[in-house]
């Protein structure tokens, strides 16, 4: 897949991700565009398969939740879904222990192609370590779901590797989903949505 986010660049994003969401919606777009997102799909699936920290085992471990919710879809979203999986310990936050308590802080991966989200997680290891002795094995990042799945927000990001690359270079544990809308389910499951 030949993307900005295989070569660690930005590029064009913005045209990127306006045209997944266009597509997303049943709008026509370019194929060159089209081709990029159908790898993307594809990479997302077989990411989906691997085991990132999973277990209430390793949750035990952690202290403190950076939650990353996609900086377009919060222009709309008031997080709200995201907030109360957590409290409810459902969906991506079903390995967390309901008996821990764990703070959390959310925060916009900060635009196409996210680039900032290093910066924003880099200060923050520095500031917790510096003010509260916080190490940065104690701190999970956790992708919300419009990051990672199709939803109605729209598709996956088209940038999830390059995320996760960034998150893996400060030394930071990562998991992805937050909210799992029954809805969505349903159109996974009848194939309207692929990842």
């Amino acid at each position: 897949m030949n993307t900005a986010a295989s070569s660690g660049t930005c590029g064009n994003t913005e045209e990127r991700a306006v045209a997944a969401v266009l597509s997303h919606n049943g709008e026509e777009f370019s194929g060159r565009h089209e081709t990029r997102f159908k790898g993307a799909f594809k990479t997302h699936t077989m990411r989906k398969r691997q085991a990132v920290g999973r277990g209430r085992n390793a949750m035990n471990d952690k202290d403190y939740i950076a939650i990353v919710q996609c900086h377009l879809v919060k222009q709309r979203c008031s997080g709200y879904m995201c907030e109360r999986a957590f409290h409810q310990r459902t969906g991506g936050f079903a390995h967390y222990p309901s008996d821990k308590t764990y703070r959390t802080l959310y925060m916009t991966c900060g635009g196409c192609c996210g680039r900032a989200l290093h910066r924003k997680l880099g200060n923050l290891v520095r500031k917790i370590k510096t003010k509260e002795g916080i190490e940065k094995d104690k701190i999970v990042v956790q992708l919300s779901s419009c990051i990672t799945n199709d939803s109605y927000h729209g598709p996956a990001c088209p940038h999830l590797d390059y995320l996760k690359e960034l998150i893996g270079k400060l030394g930071l544990d990562v998991r992805e989903t937050t909210s799992i809308s029954q809805t969505t389910e349903k159109r996974r499951g009848a194939g309207i949505y692929k990842t």
